[in-house]
């Protein structure tokens, strides 16, 4: 993603990008760590300073330009404290301060919805198949209702909703990538999506987090099946390796 339409203004560009290197490390760092043989191990090994580098080259400039987005800050604590009672679990009624790696999560799970939002905005406006556009203005409105949604936790708290970025889209409508490719970042978005939501309801122990989570993922795991509807129809999508099919082997014979 080198090239960014021309809808996008230069602080999407690095918002873009400092988000493509939190991907790149999440990715990456599985790669590696999967990886058996040795040029397969180098290669994500080296994918993955890559996306080191980009992400802290991006940290530098957004902090130069005084465009980071900060997270929350939290009191530092003087002692350790163990859970005493089970209401720790609870959040329908009783509901305790949410804990630093929810906090952390649901900060970050916004940051990405916010940024899908104007994505998606920029997209639909260059699309050129009616379908593509409608997908695309579908999923826009999906993440502005998730970020409604985890901004409503962090309001709760009297934490800072992080920005959206809406008014750096431009009103360009100038052809620049084709709906396939732009289908296929936006599926692609939509599977780390659902990942996040995952990671996010595995480290919240507050039972109203996580069946939050859980619905966000399903609107999710909804839109992203019509997406692949959308691109099977289209003929675009490209089938991964798979096993045999062994009934069918049998069937041929």
């Amino acid at each position: 993603m080198s090239m960014l339409p021309d809808c996008f203004r230069i602080i999407m560009y690095c918002n873009i990008y400092f988000q493509m290197g939190r991907i790149g490390l999440n990715a990456y760092s599985m790669g590696v760590s999967l990886a058996v043989r040795a040029d397969v191990f180098s290669f994500f090994n080296e994918c993955f300073k890559e996306s080191t580098e980009l992400l802290r080259q991006t940290n530098e400039v957004l902090l130069s330009k005084g465009l980071y987005i900060r997270s929350p800050y939290l009191e530092i604590p003087d002692h350790i404290d163990f859970v005493k009672k089970q209401n720790f679990l609870s959040g329908y009624f009783d509901k305790r301060p949410l804990t630093a790696l929810e906090i952390t999560n649901i900060f970050g799970n916004y940051e990405r919805n916010a940024l899908g939002i104007a994505t998606l905005m920029g997209f639909s406006q260059i699309a050129q198949s009616k379908e593509v556009r409608q997908y695309l203005k579908r999923g826009k409105e999906i993440a502005q209702q998730h970020c409604e949604k985890l901004g409503n936790l962090l309001k709760e708290e009297e934490l800072p909703v992080p920005t959206t970025w809406d008014a750096e889209v431009t009103a360009s409508t100038s052809f620049t990538f084709s709906d396939k490719l732009m289908m296929f970042y936006t599926t692609a978005l939509t599977a780390i999506s659902l990942s996040y939501y995952g990671a996010g309801t595995s480290s919240s122990p507050r039972r109203d987090v996580a069946v939050k989570y859980a619905s966000l993922g399903r609107d999710i795991a909804l839109y992203a099946e019509d997406g692949a509807n959308l691109m099977i129809s289209n003929g675009w999508f490209e089938e991964p390796p798979r096993t045999l099919d062994r009934d069918e082997l049998v069937k041929n014979k």
